[in-house]
């Protein structure tokens, strides 16, 4: 065990110790403080001594060689090195005790990090390496973990109670282990409301590069040299450097997105009062999203070859400046980021006294195999004989009462399901074990099958699973293959399906809810009332004065069959027509927020394409319809690059790139299987039925002048003004004259019962918001309109 009185980052340039914190793999909670928060540095440091994830990974490899820390894991390390070691049971413990006191492990640790490679990493000239650790420590670990002893109250003023204290701080939860008077509590809320701000610049930062076309693709790079080469005007400009500064601002960015993401994002995770609220994890998703879609920007592998040689100058140079620009505005949002939270967890751990309740310490599992994680206990069953699915399930329901195969409820348990067993659990590493296990798959069975309507349920409860299931490329496959493994590829976890039969041997979880559930009180039945709206169901979507529908399933449909799909549905539906831009603009903000086209798309078993959905559209000799319909302009529609393609690519179809909030169209051949998207005119429009409407140029003034005949307004808003997304309506009221915030909200209330100044429910609504205001109420625009 390795400490020392004062906080390890006010060391002395040069002078960093390995610090060895010993302590039991007791899983941890979201709510309970993780393993790495106590040992964060400022920016500036981080970025001197940035250690990658690739270093974890050597690190224990190079252990494993050499026969040490046998089942022990390395939960993690910072700039100064610091290694978190945790015994995974009492033979681990013994075994790490006796390399610690033979003086190997120290000598081991030093022979993997004094080298030059580390030392350049470091940015030192030298390291004075100092392995301390205190053998009294280990003994008194391996005595509490025989027998569950633990002290009433700790008050850190001793070098042993400050080690033991930080050990406790990962056993139990936050709100057990603040102190009435600490004042900590405070603090930390106030950080992680600093947290939630910076993070939304990073966010916003990322929208800009993902959605404004701010990135150019590596490629374009070798592309643009080679053009500079032949083109002896480029090689004179001044600016011709602005490829390679590019390639410098693209790496600078990457440290800082690494930087945070090891520094802050994780201990945050783990260090929220409380846990994660599901607003969290949602952000937490969104910048991981961001960041995958500038990869695949970053990747693309034809970008810019139909660009003249001036336009491709223009981007890269463009490029560099606006990641350099926005590299500018993240990096104070992370140093302040990690200067907050090193103070506040500084503050936690020197603020006195910290009690719990020795009642706390109950085992709350069947038997010290299980993992506990909120409350609910993990188990995977492994060893030298495997078992089918249903000698798997037989096996967890014998080991507790209520015990049954692994059933995952939520995405952010599936995340520390697929995090523990990469850490821990570590599937492909042991595979050899199993004598009769299937040799090629190391995977082991979970609780999900699919019944005879294609649907994957939970065995536990037949209940439909509703988590996004990482599946291998070309899985799920077809019965009689319905039944589901987790598979570790060694680099993360992919599902698989596989048959019940006898002979398929793996190893599977168990899980089991760790107290007695209470009986939930019965939900009232209730019937929904007749659907009374303007479309031929209520599962279709009300915009305007249509009705859309984007069929799903399994299977794909030819343009012939999803034509037939349409009009069997309604005799008035046919596949997607679009008439207007607005059109245009609402159909893609309902595929990203509503229909998720392309986040749906793996469950498409026969589809050909890639996350698309037939339209009307179709060519006929040189000229592209809607369909039957003609007079309608198609200069709302906006193809895919490389798009149109020639005969037989005659059909249409909407293309969710997944990349930006653009609406794509790809043209398809007729027998091409994909979903499709059906639309219903329940209201028919006059400017929309008049052909001379539709040769009309595009202005961005809009005529209010309305015919006698226009049928009443009969949407679900209060007027035709208001614009509907979800259950809600909005209004953006506008005009000559302006009001004060009390006159905006008088004028709102007036408007219809219940309506009032805009409020967001959640972070997509924020993002439709603020999507639908940039593309058409535009206020930066029309500004010049209001005159006080």
């Amino acid at each position: 065990m390795a400490w020392s009185a004062q906080p390890h980052y006010n060391r002395k340039p040069g002078d960093i110790a390995i610090h060895l914190d010993i302590i039991d793999a007791k899983p941890l909670h979201p709510e309970q403080l993780g393993s790495r928060q106590y040992f964060l540095v400022s920016l500036v440091e981080k970025f001197a001594a940035l250690l990658q994830k690739s270093d974890l990974l050597r690190l224990r490899r190079y252990f494993c060689k050499r026969g040490l820390l046998l089942r022990t894991t390395i939960e993690g390390f910072t700039d100064d090195c610091l290694c978190i070691l945790c015994p995974m049971d009492l033979s681990g413990l013994t075994q790490l005790r006796s390399d610690a006191l033979s003086g190997q492990l120290e000598r081991e640790l030093v022979n993997c990090f004094v080298n030059p490679v580390s030392l350049k990493k470091l940015l030192l000239k030298e390291l004075n390496m100092k392995v301390r650790y205190w053998t009294g420590e280990l003994d008194c670990v391996e005595q509490e973990w025989k027998d569950g002893r633990m002290p009433w109250q700790f008050d850190m003023s001793s070098d042993e109670k400050c080690c033991r204290m930080l050990r406790l701080a990962r056993q139990f939860q936050l709100s057990r282990l603040q102190h009435p008077t600490a004042g900590s509590l405070p603090r930390l809320r106030q950080l992680e409301s600093h947290f939630e701000s910076n993070l939304t610049g990073l966010i916003n930062y990322a929208k800009l590069l993902v959605g404004g076309g701010r990135l150019a693709p590596l490629e374009s790079l070798a592309e643009f040299r080679q053009l500079r080469t032949g083109r002896p005007e480029l090689a004179r400009c001044p600016d011709a450097r602005y490829a390679d500064e590019y390639l410098d601002a693209l790496s600078q960015v990457g440290m800082a997105t690494d930087a945070l993401e090891s520094g802050a994002l994780e201990p945050l995770r783990q260090l929220r009062v409380g846990g994660e609220t599901p607003v969290q994890v949602e952000r937490r998703s969104e910048i991981d999203n961001l960041m995958s879609e500038i990869r695949e920007v970053l990747a693309d592998s034809n970008p810019l070859s139909r660009m003249r040689h001036e336009a491709l100058y223009r981007r890269i140079s463009t490029s560099e400046r606006a990641l350099l620009g926005g590299l500018l505005s993240v990096l104070p949002c992370a140093v302040q980021m990690l200067a907050d939270l090193d103070e506040a967890l500084d503050a936690y751990f020197t603020a006195g006294g910290v009690h719990f309740r020795p009642a706390d310490l109950g085992k709350s599992c069947p038997s010290s195999e299980w993992i506990e994680n909120g409350a609910f206990c993990y188990l995977l069953v492994n060893g030298t004989t495997g078992s089918s699915f249903d000698e798997a399930r037989t096996d967890c329901q014998g080991r507790a009462n209520g015990a049954d195969s692994l059933w995952i409820s939520t995405n952010s348990e599936l995340s520390w399901f697929e995090d523990y067993q990469a850490r821990a659990w570590n599937i492909k590493k042991n595979w050899a074990q199993c004598t009769d296990c299937d040799r090629g798959t190391e995977a082991a069975w979970i609780g999900a099958y699919r019944d005879d309507l294609g649907i994957f349920r939970w065995i536990k409860d037949s209940q439909a699973v509703e988590i996004n299931l990482n599946w291998y490329f070309g899985q799920p496959k077809d019965t009689p293959l319905d039944y589901v493994l987790a598979d570790d590829t060694g680099s993360s976890i992919r599902y698989r399906t596989d048959t019940r039969e006898a002979n398929r041997k793996f190893w599977h979880f168990c899980k089991v809810q760790h107290k007695e559930p209470t009986t939930p009180t019965p939900m009232p039945t209730t019937t929904l009332p007749p659907y009374l709206g303007p479309c031929p169901t209520r599962y279709w979507t009300e915009q305007g004065d249509s009705c859309y529908l984007l069929v799903k399933g399994e299977s794909g449909r030819s343009v012939d069959e999803a034509e037939a799909d349409c009009s069997a549905r309604s005799s008035k539906a046919g596949l997607l027509w679009i008439e207007t831009a607005d059109e245009a603009a609402w159909v893609m903000d309902n595929s990203k927020s509503t229909w998720n086209l392309k986040r749906d798309w793996s469950q498409c078993k026969d589809c050909q394409s890639a996350a698309t959905a037939w339209m009307s559209l179709r060519r006929t000799g040189d000229v592209w319809t809607w369909g039957a319909k003609t007079g309608i302009d198609q200069s709302a529609v906006r193809w895919f690059t490389g798009h149109p393609r020639a005969t037989p690519n005659d059909f249409g179809s909407l293309y969710d790139t997944g990349n930006s909030n653009d609406l794509s169209v790809r043209s398809e051949t007729a027998g091409s299987k994909m979903w499709h998207i059906c639309k219903f005119r329940f209201r028919e429009s006059t400017a929309a039925s008049s052909p001379s409407a539709s040769t009309q140029p595009e202005t961005s003034s809009i005529v209010t002048s309305v015919p006698t005949t226009t049928p009443p307004y009969e949407g679900a808003c209060p007027s035709s003004e208001w614009i509907e997304n979800g259950v809600f309506c909005y209004l953006l009221v506008r005009g000559a004259t302006g009001r004060s915030f009390e006159e905006a909200r008088t004028d709102c209330q007036s408007r219809y019962a219940g309506s009032d100044l805009l409020w967001f429910s959640d972070q997509n609504e924020l993002n439709w918001f603020q999507d639908y205001s940039a593309r058409q109420w535009n206020i930066k625009r029309d500004w010049a309109n209001c005159t006080d």
